[in-house]
C-alpha cells in the first residue's frame, strides 16, 4: 500500500470511537465479503479488499485503513453485508472510514479535480427533470409519514403508481412498447440496503409495473438481492473515479448483455446516469436503452397520465 502522510479528521469521540462497536474478531476472514464486492480485483488498489480492510482494523491499524483509498472507492451496494456470516456492516465501517478523512485529504481534493466532480452533478441533476421533481416532491413528502427522517421514500412511487393502475385511475396500452424486451435493473438501495434495514425490499413491486406495460419482459441474472451494483452508489456517480466506477459497472453490463434486452428499466436517478451515459463510454455494444419506470408508464399510457399535485 502506498504510504501516506494523513492526519486523521478531528473529529468528535463518538464518530471517532464508532469503530469500537464492532467486535471485528468475529471476521472467518472467509473471503465472502470481497467475493461479493465489485471493488475486489480493480487496478490501482494494491489487491487490497474489504477482507483486508476489516483486518487492518481488527489489528488496530486504523491509519493505515484510514490511507486507503480502498473505502472510497466503496459503493455502499450492500452485496458483502447481504452475505456476511457475522452479519458485519461493512458498508457503514467503509462511510465512517471516509469521514475521517480530511477534507484536503478527499481523494479528488488531493487530485485538485473538485470542478469536475461537480460538473458531472451538474449535468445529471438537469436531466429528466420532470422525473427528479416528481419523486423529490412526492416521494420524501410520504417518506416522512412512512419512515420519518428516511431519505429514500421515492420507492414509495412503485406503490403509488401500482394504485393508480389497479384502480383504474389510469389505462395501459401494452402495444406501446411492442417488439422490444425490457429488463428491469434492482438498485441496490431499493434492494438489499430497504430490505436489511426496515425489512422490505422494491423487488416485485418495480417488475410488476414493468410487465403490466410491455409484453417481452427478461430477467437480468443475478437479479434482486444478489443483483450486481452498477458502480453509480456512493459518492462514484458525482466523482472524478469515473473509470474505477465504470470498472465496478463490468459485472452489470454483462449481465444486461446476457439478458438480450432492448430497454433496461432503471428506478434510481444514480443508476440512470450511470447506465446511459457512463457505462457506454467504457463497453462496447451497448445497444440498449435506458429508461426510468415513470418513461415506462407515461408512455404507456400515451403520455396521458397525470400525477396528483402535492401542494
Amino acid at each position: 500500500m502506498e504510504t501516506l502522510n494523513l492526519n486523521i479528521k478531528k473529529v468528535k469521540p463518538k464518530l471517532r470511537n464508532y469503530l469500537k462497536g464492532y467486535n471485528l474478531n468475529l471476521c472467518y476472514t472467509c473471503g465472502t465479503c470481497a467475493s461479493g464486492c465489485p471493488i475486489s480485483g480493480m487496478p490501482g488498489i494494491d489487491n487490497m479488499n474489504s477482507m483486508k480492510m476489516l483486518r487492518l482494523l481488527s489489528l488496530g491499524l486504523l491509519e493505515e485503513a484510514v490511507a486507503s483509498d480502498f473505502s472510497w472507492h466503496c459503493t455502499g451496494c450492500g452485496r458483502c453485508l447481504y452475505c456476511c456470516p457475522m452479519n458485519i456492516d461493512i458498508p457503514a465501517i467503509m462511510a465512517t472510514l471516509k469521514k475521517l478523512r480530511a477534507k484536503e485529504d478527499v481523494p479528488w481534493m488531493k487530485r485538485k479535480n473538485k470542478d469536475a466532480a461537480l460538473s458531472l452533478f451538474k449535468k445529471h441533476s438537469d436531466s429528466n427533470k420532470e422525473y427528479l421533481a416528481y419523486l423529490g416532491n412526492f416521494g420524501l413528502e410520504l417518506a416522512e409519514a412512512e419512515c420519518p427522517g428516511f431519505p429514500m421514500g421515492t420507492t414509495l412511487v412503485y406503490d403509488h403508481l401500482i394504485g393508480l393502475i389497479r384502480s383504474g385511475t389510469i389505462k395501459i396500452n401494452k402495444s406501446i412498447h411492442k417488439d422490444k424486451v425490457f429488463t428491469f435493473h434492482d438498485a441496490c438501495k431499493h434492494g438489499r440496503i430497504l430490505e436489511r434495514f426496515f425489512g422490505k425490499g422494491y423487488y416485485e413491486e418495480p417488475r410488476w409495473l414493468i410487465q403490466q406495460c410491455v409484453d417481452h419482459y427478461e430477467e437480468m441474472h443475478p437479479n434482486r438481492a444478489n443483483s450486481h451494483c452498477c458502480g453509480a452508489g456512493g459518492a462514484l456517480w458525482a466523482s472524478n473515479f469515473e473509470k474505477e466506477s465504470a470498472y465496478l459497472g463490468r459485472q452489470k453490463i454483462n449481465s444486461i448483455k446476457n439478458s438480450k434486452a432492448d430497454v433496461v428499466v432503471v428506478a434510481c436517478s444514480k443508476c440512470l446516469f450511470q447506465l446511459k451515459e457512463r457505462l457506454p463510454k467504457y463497453y462496447n455494444d451497448c445497444h440498449f436503452d435506458v429508461r426510468t419506470i415513470w418513461d415506462i408508464v407515461e408512455e404507456s399510457t400515451n403520455g396521458e397520465v397525470s400525477l396528483p399535485s402535492l401542494d
